[in-house]
């Protein structure tokens, strides 16, 4: 009972607030692409988007799209995630500042290959946790799994069925160069994965430098 007692003031007080931030990134993508009827190695892209973030009263919501060209064989990829979580203030009192972010969303992938097409789409949970030392860096780190309905055409086959998975991970590292501008480096990390027959495996790795305004 003292347990629920002492978490009950922490949500209450211990309120976070981010303002309304709006992110550019751009930076390096690789794809790898595998299934029962062929494979697709190191598709490079150079992927460009944009992303926002405001945590208000603890309620935290994210919205990123962002498009990728440039690859061989006529590559392009378009991707969009969403997802509204509640911040938790782990360190009441402190100078520095680490917020537990439970978080559901939705996100969605298409990408074609010549005369391959692939298009993801599907609700994820997963949690992240958000570091400021109270000085002019800050991090955030996360992870999601992902319940995904998976359409696929290409030459010779076409698929469209739900009962897919994924996982998904984030890592970010950025700089306040002033209370409203900010500079950083973001990596992302997804794997895809079809059930059988078609055993598709799908995995996108992408290095991203960002920059930040607060609105």
């Amino acid at each position: 009972m003292r347990c629920f007692l002492f978490l009950f003031p922490l949500t209450l007080w211990a309120t976070v607030n981010e303002p309304l931030q709006l992110k550019w990134l751009s930076g390096y993508r690789n794809d790898h692409i595998h299934f029962n009827e062929g494979e697709f190695k190191q598709i490079q892209l150079w992927e460009n988007g944009l992303s926002f973030k405001v945590i208000h009263r603890d309620l935290t919501f994210y919205a990123k799209g962002s498009g990728s060209a440039l690859g061989p064989e006529n590559s392009w990829a378009l991707d969009g995630t969403s997802y509204a979580g509640y911040a938790v203030n782990l360190t009441v009192d402190r100078e520095y500042m680490v917020a537990a972010i439970p978080l559901v969303g939705f996100s969605g992938h298409y990408e074609i290959i010549s005369s391959y097409r692939q298009t993801w789409y599907g609700p994820f949970i997963g949690a992240s946790f958000y570091i400021d030392p109270g000085k002019s860096l800050f991090f955030e780190v996360g992870y999601a799994y992902h319940w995904l309905h998976l359409r696929l055409h290409t030459e010779t086959l076409k698929n469209n069925d739900s009962g897919n998975h994924g996982q998904s991970g984030w890592a970010e590292l950025g700089w306040k160069l002033s209370p409203l501008w900010s500079l950083g480096a973001t990596g992302t990390i997804e794997y895809y994965f079809s059930k059988e027959p078609l055993k598709l495996r799908f995995t996108s790795i992408s290095v991203l430098f960002t920059i930040g305004r607060q609105l």
